[in-house]
């Protein structure tokens, strides 16, 4: 090794590392400043993500959704929350404002992000990934929700058991509806969004084209 090589070596040594967990809170922080918005737009928070960042730009990814029962989150709900979101960090934060923004429906493979998520979406199959632990690789469970409490969700799985996973064990729950329950759930938003429509919204056509995307229907 050259005396080029070895300095270059030594100061790759000598730099502080990244802190650890920094992207962690910055989700973290991202989260605690835009839900009060999104929901004061009468929206739920289903997630928030950060790309990029260090050398190039940071790209903010924001998912929302309606409460149950209240039908399908539109274009123009995502381009409302998009401002309201914006005009926010311009006044919390320059430098998140200056990212790339991009506020969408959760799809079909939604998060679940609590108890509550998990038991509306009841007899669709999940995909659960437990937390690594010291005696044990990280594990990922697949099954239908038969139930959930706010201790444990139990899961129906393919041979016809069921199995019991404590909330606290859950490190991501994710849908993974088959074909026919994710045209199902279609079904179902479909007819949700008629019923809280207005009529004259009920009867523009450009609104079927708006719900079949703010479902998913493009996978």
């Amino acid at each position: 090794m050259g005396r080029k090589a070895r300095q270059q070596q030594s100061e790759e040594r000598a730099r502080p590392p990244k802190p650890a967990g920094s992207h962690v809170r910055l989700v973290e922080r991202l989260r605690a400043l835009v839900v009060p918005t999104v929901e004061a737009a009468g929206f739920d928070l289903i997630d928030v993500r950060v790309h990029g960042g260090r050398r190039g730009a940071r790209h903010i990814q924001v998912f929302v959704d309606r409460w149950a029962g209240k039908g399908n989150v539109t274009i123009e709900d995502c381009a409302s929350v998009s401002r309201k979101l914006g005009a926010m960090l311009e006044l919390e934060d320059a430098s998140l404002a200056e990212c790339a923004l991009e506020v969408s429906s959760p799809g079909i493979n939604r998060l679940l992000r609590h108890a509550d998520d998990m038991q509306r979406f009841a007899g669709i199959r999940a995909r659960i990934t437990l937390h690594e632990r010291i005696d044990a690789p990280r594990e990922t469970a697949i099954g239908s929700i038969e139930g959930c409490d706010e201790e444990t969700l139990t899961l129906g799985l393919e041979d016809g058991s069921s199995r019991e996973i404590k909330i606290e064990e859950i490190a991501r729950a994710t849908l993974d509806p088959t074909h026919e329950q994710w045209l199902e759930l279609g079904r179902k938003n479909a007819a949700e969004e008629a019923h809280v429509a207005s009529p004259e919204t009920a009867e523009n056509p450009r609104r079927d084209e708006e719900f079949a995307m703010a479902r998913g229907e493009d996978r």
